[in-house]
């Protein structure tokens, strides 16, 4: 008995903690309207935007109940915001994902039980913003888009007869069959470009298989980064010879034999600096035709005024990608990617900047590839002033970010800003 008076004794001095309450709560907020920004930032090279996105909302939510700790009231979140950077210093590319977490001081919560916990992120990856009233809204894009086969190769081999078991003169569509699926499809008025992965190019010209290329620089890099990435044990075969593996460093002798097999093949000196020495790979490899003019593209911009006037996007001339989450995407010829769920529906609409074709060995002989226009989309377009944002929603601009929601509550999202003008941004599509 002795041993409990003095936890009972000190009981009555635990003070409760203050509490985080999710927005559903239906909280009051205080007289004076105290504003909490919790910051956080992440960076990486390898990882993808989606676990990069996922961290920082975890560290941004530690950060805000170390803050709570000291504070002398109840808070209440008011949304999320989350800015992401690509940042290239010689030729390396980091991924830079920042958020900002935005809390209330709040009193007198309606619905006690809506808080959040420390260890309950995925409440603010869910967060909405404040769309107001949502109408109910029909979108013309049903039914969802096809659905794909997996991807899956059962050779892995190239010779001047045939690339990966697919023989040249074979039509698109059972090439196609033959792999399950491309990682990207770019359509050429009759002709098209696939892609499996990021360095393996085929050409379907008037839909029959002419041409392949292989090169570890095919597309430009902002839009090669979003393509899947398809690592296989791939050999150049090579007649009364041995397979040559083309991750593997090559000798005199497959040097020799890799030269008079192909015609048109390109070799690269790389150091190795464990061995502190060079070996020499092969940079590049074409078979057949591989040239189609992509200075004469003539992709599909889409042009509505709401989530509901969307045109069903898979009957349309758009660049069919997968991205290395097994999402499919679109890319209009206006710089407008268009994301779907796993079962075809449109989910987000991401509006890019204009980007460069430079270290491109597709577009080496168009440097100055002009087939994309700037963005439009819903009454929008790249270099719009806010006023014209304004008219169409609720905006809350911060540090050079426009967050935005829609009147009709179709929409919601944010636009990067400069001069108080839009330059990109990406939208979630919001159905009811």
């Amino acid at each position: 008995m002795t041993r409990l008076l003095p936890l009972l004794f000190l009981s009555p001095f635990v003070f409760a903690e203050n509490k985080l309450f999710e927005k559903a709560a239906e909280c009051s907020a205080l007289p004076d309207n105290k504003q909490l920004v919790v910051k956080s930032s992440i960076k990486s090279l390898k990882k993808e935007w989606e676990e990069l996105t996922e961290n920082v909302t975890s560290k941004a939510l530690a950060r805000a109940f170390e803050e709570l700790k000291r504070l002398d009231s109840d808070y209440q979140v008011e949304h999320i915001f989350f800015e992401k950077i690509t940042e290239d210093k010689s030729g390396v590319e980091t991924k830079h994902v920042k958020a900002r977490l935005l809390l209330n001081a709040v009193k007198d919560c309606k619905q006690e039980n809506r808080t959040i916990a420390s260890n309950e992120v995925h409440k603010l990856n869910t967060l909405e913003l404040n769309i107001g009233n949502a109408s109910t809204l029909t979108l013309n894009i049903s039914p969802p888009l096809r659905a794909k086969r997996e991807l899956k190769l059962n050779d892995t081999s190239i010779s001047n007869e045939k690339v990966f078991g697919a023989k040249f003169g074979q039509s698109f569509e059972s090439v196609e069959a033959q792999y399950g699926r491309f990682s990207l499809v770019w359509p050429l008025g009759k002709n098209k470009l696939a892609l499996l992965g990021r360095n393996h190019a085929f050409y379907f010209e008037n839909n029959a298989l002419s041409g392949y290329r292989y090169s570890s620089s095919l597309l430009p890099v902002s839009l090669n980064n979003k393509i899947e990435i398809v690592s296989e044990n791939v050999s150049l075969e090579v007649k009364n010879g041995d397979a040559v593996n083309l991750a593997d460093g090559i000798s005199e002798s497959e040097l020799k034999s890799l030269k008079q097999e192909f015609k048109h093949l390109e070799f690269l000196s790389v150091g190795d600096a464990i061995n502190d020495e060079t070996i020499l790979k092969v940079e590049s490899l074409a078979i057949g035709k591989v040239n189609f003019g992509l200075s004469k593209l003539d992709l599909s911009c889409i042009n509505a005024n709401n989530i509901s006037e969307l045109p069903n996007l898979d009957s349309l001339n758009l660049i069919d990608f997968f991205d290395q989450k097994g999402k499919r995407n679109l890319l209009s010829g206006c710089n407008q990617q268009f994301v779907f769920s796993a079962r075809g529906h449109l989910r987000a609409i991401e509006l890019l900047e204009p980007w460069s074709v430079n270290n491109s060995m597709l577009f080496a002989s168009e440097p100055s590839l002009n087939a994309f226009g700037n963005w439009r989309l819903f009454g929008l377009e790249k270099d719009v002033t806010l006023k014209q944002l304004k008219k169409l929603g609720k905006i809350n601009v911060f540090m050079g970010v426009a967050e935005f929601s829609s009147s009709d509550g179709g929409w919601s999202g944010h636009f990067y800003l400069d001069d108080n003008r839009l330059v990109s941004g990406e939208i979630e599509v919001h159905t009811f």
